[in-house]
Parts: C-alpha cells; structure tokens; sequence
C-alpha cells in the first residue's frame, strides 16, 4: 500500500470547496479536514480519486468508529458496510442540526 500523494489530497479538497463532505463543515485550523477512503486500506481500498472524500477529524472519528462497532459484531467488511457508515453519520449529523440552536 502506497502513501496518498500530497496531490491527490489537494485534489479532494478543491473537489469539495474546502467543506467536509458529511456535515459540510469548512475546514479551518479549528475543524481540520482530512482525506477519507472510502473503502479503507486495509480492506483493499485504492488511492483513487473515486475512493477518496474530504471530511472533518470529527466525522472521520464517527464513520470508522460506526465500522468498528460492526466488524465487532461480525459484519461482513464490504462495500455496503463502508457507504452504510458514511450515510449513517451523514444522518446523524443532519439529524443533530435540526435540533441546534443559532
């Protein structure tokens, strides 16, 4: 498994405006942005373009914390278990702005 390249982060970053891609947070020195995959290295996930997106350290922490808990109950580590983490935690989130308070 290869490093990501510096530019293949610059990339997904300008691809996203600079926002996490779950809670569309901007990144700044307070909420750092980070690169995603999609399907994690260790499952075989590439350092393609396709398998990569910008997120928070916030979001980053709950997607792969949401896999965790589903490998340690036996899931299947699969593409579907991947995309089911990031759309939980976009859910989560959405569902979490409705209630905050400007």
């Amino acid at each position: 498994m290869s490093k990501l390249k510096h530019q293949i982060r610059i990339k997904i970053r300008q691809r996203a405006k600079n926002r996490c891609e779950i809670c569309g947070r901007h990144g700044t020195k307070h909420n750092i942005l980070t690169t995603h995959h999609i399907k994690p290295r260790a499952f075989g996930g590439e350092n393609k373009e396709d398998n990569l997106m910008c997120v928070c350290e916030e979001c980053h922490r709950e997607i792969h914390n949401y896999i965790n808990t589903q490998l340690h109950k036996h899931r299947k580590p699969d593409m579907s278990l991947f995309k089911e983490a990031i759309n939980y935690v976009k859910i989560k989130k959405n569902e979490f702005s409705k209630w905050k308070v400007d």
